[in-house]
Formats: C-alpha cells, sequence, structure tokens
C-alpha cells in the first residue's frame, strides 16, 4: 500500500444508500438536493457534552469522493444496478454546501430534549433551506421578521427593514391609508378617527394606560402623543400594535 496515496473510503457506506441512489436515478430524481448527516448518538464516557472536531477529515473525505472502475465493476457484478446508474458513478463528484459548527465547538446531543421550547433544530433546518434557497441575507431578514412578529424585537429592527420586507411580513394585516397632512395629531385622534384601529378613542385611552399598545414596537405611554414624520417607517408606515398579537398598518400618503 502506498502512504502517500489517498485512501478511497467512497465504498465505506450502506448498501441501501447506493440502492437508494439507483432508485432515485430511475426516476428521474438525481437533481433534487438531499441532506446526510454526520453526528453522534451519545457522548462518550458518558460525558455531559463533547468537543466538535474533525471538521478536516470530514471535508476531505467528501471531496475526495468518487468511484474507480474496480469500484463499478464490484457493483455491476452484484446485478442490481442499471447501466444507466453505473454510468453516472463514474463522473460522480459532490457539488453541495456542507454546514458544520467550527472546529472545537461544545456540542450537546440532548440539547433539543433540555429545551424543546427553543425549537433548536427546527431553526436550525429552517436556517439551512433558507439560506440554501435564497441567500444568508434573506435568512436574517426571515429572522428579523420573525422577532418582530412572535419576539420580543425593537424599534431600531423594525426600521431596519427595507419596505419589500416589511409589506411581506405584515401581509394580511388590517390596513389604513392616511393624509400626511394629518401628522402632527395626537395618536388617540389618528387611530379612533383617521384609522379604525380603535372602535373609540375611551378604548384607546384605556388600552393606552394598560400598556398594551405600541407604535412601532414602542409602548405608547400618552394617548395625547403627537405622531409626526420622524415616527414613519420607510417614510411611509406606522405599525400600530394592539396586545401581542393585533397589528394594524398606517400608510401615509
Amino acid at each position: 500500500m502506498d502512504p502517500n496515496k489517498t485512501l478511497n473510503m467512497t465504498m465505506l457506506c450502506d448498501f441501501y444508500e447506493l440502492t437508494m441512489g439507483n432508485g432515485y436515478l430511475d426516476h428521474n430524481m438525481q437533481d433534487r438536493i438531499t441532506y446526510f448527516d454526520v453526528f453522534f448518538r451519545s457522548v462518550p464516557d458518558d460525558g455531559g457534552y463533547a468537543i466538535a472536531a474533525g471538521l478536516e477529515q470530514i471535508i476531505d473525505y467528501i471531496q475526495n469522493l468518487h468511484f474507480t472502475d474496480e469500484d463499478i465493476a464490484y457493483l455491476r457484478g452484484r446485478k442490481l444496478f442499471s447501466e444507466a446508474f453505473l454510468d453516472y458513478l463514474k463522473n460522480f463528484r459532490f457539488t453541495g454546501d456542507i454546514w458544520a459548527v467550527p472546529e472545537g465547538t461544545p456540542v450537546f446531543p440532548r440539547e433539543h430534549e433540555a429545551a424543546p421550547h427553543l425549537r433548536i433544530l427546527q431553526k436550525r433546518l429552517a436556517q439551512e433551506i433558507t439560506t440554501m434557497i435564497h441567500s444568508k441575507e434573506e435568512y436574517e431578514k426571515a429572522v428579523e421578521a420573525s422577532a418582530i412578529l412572535f419576539g420580543g424585537s425593537t424599534s431600531e429592527a423594525l426600521r431596519k427593514l427595507d419596505e419589500e420586507t416589511l409589506l411581506q411580513v405584515f401581509e394580511g394585516v388590517p390596513q389604513f391609508r392616511i393624509a400626511r397632512a394629518e401628522l402632527g395629531l395626537p395618536f388617540v385622534d389618528l387611530c379612533a378617527e383617521k384609522a379604525q384601529v380603535f372602535p373609540s378613542k375611551g378604548e384607546c385611552r384605556k388600552m393606552v394606560q394598560g400598556g398594551g399598545v405600541s407604535l412601532n414596537k414602542e409602548k405608547v405611554a400618552d394617548a395625547a402623543r403627537e405622531v409626526t414624520e420622524a415616527d414613519l417607517i420607510a417614510g411611509k408606515y406606522l405599525l400600530v400594535q394592539k396586545g401581542k398579537k393585533n397589528y394594524f398598518l398606517l400608510i401615509a400618503e
């Protein structure tokens, strides 16, 4: 054995993975995005955590994935694979993306079980799919949008959204158009008279006093506070929130 020659470990896999690949090709599914995970089921020696290591070796293995003539001849001899699939394997090379935690990162195999309410695995999968299909920038926008709708996002984060993303986030929420000349009115007048966010001024004042009203993700402490041009998001929008889930978008024209 030549110690300077890279060992080809492509065939060190579960045989069913190859038969599944043959089936995918037969059904014209060879170009679909597929996911494979490298993971461990438990921490060695019953430890509380492990340190992620070996990323260089995994990348080296993936980059060198290829089927030799001997590999193809062996698979042909099993009489389980189509010639089309064997021809496909002759030129096979990995062309996907690799996602991994940085080398040396502490990892916890039972992290999701310990805090299922944090939805760690779901969030990671959403991140990978959104980034792969769109871009990292689009993923970050989606995270900000989700925080605005369901989390404790700030007015600063809201103002960072571009107009297109803002409208996508609040698509379907009630919208009211107001005249720019009406800016400068008290919040209560704008939301109870110029827009039907509240059924009456009394209801508006009551909810404001109870701390249940926000303008652009900031609590409204005084129903009589003036709403001005400076409050507009992207130069034309006001986001009013009643309680935790009721949003209203005011558009100044």
